[in-house]
């Protein structure tokens, strides 16, 4: 059906491999799998439905990498004006030092560490309230070079500003347990006097 497909990671082995980026670009000119096409017609739905100015996609691990660069190649070939980010513990650690011009015909910015201050600024620069070099902790093209801008002065928020996530309006007695264990037997029970 699908020679990435994992129930709890897919084309994980092209996420980890995206050093050189050479092997998930070279997979990303290929016509869509299966998977893709199931992919892309939900983004579409999503898309018409909301009709976004921006997309930011958090790619917390490398199972997440190819379906992310999916999603941007298509929305950047279907719909130009929307911009694509990509944020999550993925970019925060593997592409801090991003000099790979390629990865931009997917994502438009990409921006590291507590993602509340940089997406805040990167709205208000898409409406013409920022200027470029006030983006902080972001990737981007300039002059068709891979730039890191990192405006110091705007402050992040705390964590007491944030909150925490809702997730209440998510079907999760709705998902598959998607936990690939070798040996499902493994249980830990909890037992007055310690764990057994």
């Amino acid at each position: 059906m699908d020679e990435h497909f994992g129930f709890s990671r897919y084309a994980e082995s092209l996420g980890r491999s995206a050093n050189s980026f050479d092997e998930l670009y070279a997979a990303l000119q290929k016509p869509y799998t299966y998977l893709d096409t199931i992919l892309i017609s939900i983004l579409q739905k999503k898309i018409e439905s909301i009709n976004p100015k921006l997309l930011a996609i958090s790619v917390p691990f490398p199972g997440n990498l190819y379906t992310s660069l999916r999603c941007g190649q298509w929305v950047k070939k279907n719909h130009p004006t929307i911009k694509v980010a990509m944020g999550g513990g993925f970019a925060n650690t593997e592409l801090r030092s991003l000099s790979d011009s390629r990865v931009f015909e997917f994502y438009d910015f990409i921006t590291l560490d507590d993602g509340e201050a940089p997406l805040e600024i990167l709205w208000e620069y898409l409406h013409g309230k920022k200027e470029l070099t006030e983006l902080k902790r972001a990737f981007t093209l300039v002059n068709k070079k891979v730039t890191y801008i990192n405006n110091t002065s705007c402050a992040d928020y705390n964590q007491g500003q944030v909150g925490t996530p809702d997730y209440s309006d998510l079907y999760l007695d709705k998902y598959i347990s998607a936990i690939e264990v070798i040996n499902p037997c493994i249980v830990f029970g909890v037992m007055e006097d310690g764990i057994n």
